[in-house]
């Protein structure tokens, strides 16, 4: 209860602060989210001698604080150094530079900002006013626009090593480039033992753990948000969790993105996205559900 109330304190404090943040980042966002262009190793295999440059918004937000820190905490593949907005606006029309940094996904039609992410971006002599031109090496979807519950925290150490492991596969394999996000449609066997912690949030509001049992295995377990919080935290061995991000009120041409994360290392075992909206929610769906579920039993 204490680390709940000290949560909703902070995130008032930070909400006045807001307004700074989100000037910087819906000014440098970009309108598809997954269009990458695709990093090939040549691209990419001088990305460990380079110091990464973080953008921090500096604007003392949770989401910022917690970005940083994890971070700083878990960034090994190269050398990395936090910059301010202002620094990133020096910096990004060089090319031998790399930022990652928090961005807005924009409506495609409208231009509404619709939920937050985390980027790896490239330099571009071509960048002029935002971001619109610059490589983007990988995106991961964060939270939705009007986001207060704060799930992606615990999170997002994970996020730090996804991009990690997605940059170091590519150095080490060029085909891996091209599959971008596709490469984890599918169970990879390492993970097929593990135990799987599904959020019920995350599932068909009817599910119970009889019929996720059938589909997915003795070892899926139905389970609030709070324990998968736990076993991130807690860096549990052999132990798969789930996570959806969704605009909260979707509208036309949005996503939904579904993923199941390794606890301990933070790999992406799974990634998937279906359109918005739709009468079978946000999250999971029985067919996604059966695509998988083999691989656990």
């Amino acid at each position: 209860m204490k680390r709940l109330v000290l949560f909703f304190l902070l995130l008032i404090l930070s909400a006045g602060l807001d307004a700074q943040r989100m000037n910087f980042t819906v000014s440098n966002s970009i309108s598809a989210f997954e269009r990458p262009v695709p990093p090939r190793k040549e691209h990419l295999r001088d990305f460990p001698e380079k110091t990464l440059r973080v953008v921090s918004m500096g604007d003392n937000t949770m989401t910022d604080l917690f970005f940083v820190n994890a971070v700083k905490k878990g960034w090994f593949i190269s050398p990395f150094e936090i910059c301010s907005p202002k620094e990133f606006e020096t910096l990004k029309r060089d090319s031998s530079c790399y930022f990652l940094t928090r961005i807005i996904q924009l409506h495609s039609k409208s231009g509404k900002p619709v939920m937050e992410c985390m980027a790896l971006l490239k330099g571009s002599i071509s960048c002029k006013e935002g971001i619109e031109n610059m490589p983007v090496i990988m995106t991961l979807p964060m939270l939705p626009m009007d986001d207060s519950e704060g799930r992606i925290f615990p999170y997002l150490h994970s996020y730090v090593s996804i991009f990690q492991y997605h940059i170091q596969s590519i150095i080490d394999r060029t085909f891996y480039a091209y599959l971008g996000m596709n490469r984890y449609s599918a169970i990879p066997k390492e993970f097929e033992s593990y135990r799987i912690l599904m959020a019920r949030e995350d599932l068909p509001a009817d599910m119970t753990q009889e019929t996720l049992t059938k589909i997915m295995g003795t070892n899926a377990v139905l389970c609030g948000t709070d324990e998968i919080a736990k076993a991130l935290n807690e860096r549990a061995e052999n132990t798969l969790v789930s996570l959806v991000v969704a605009p909260t009120e979707p509208e036309r041409k949005t996503f939904a993105y579904k993923m199941l994360i390794s606890a301990k290392t933070g790999e992406l075992a799974f990634y998937a996205k279906h359109r918005l909206p739709s009468k079978k929610g946000s999250g999971f769906r029985l067919e996604d559900l059966n695509r998988i579920g083999p691989s656990f039993r």
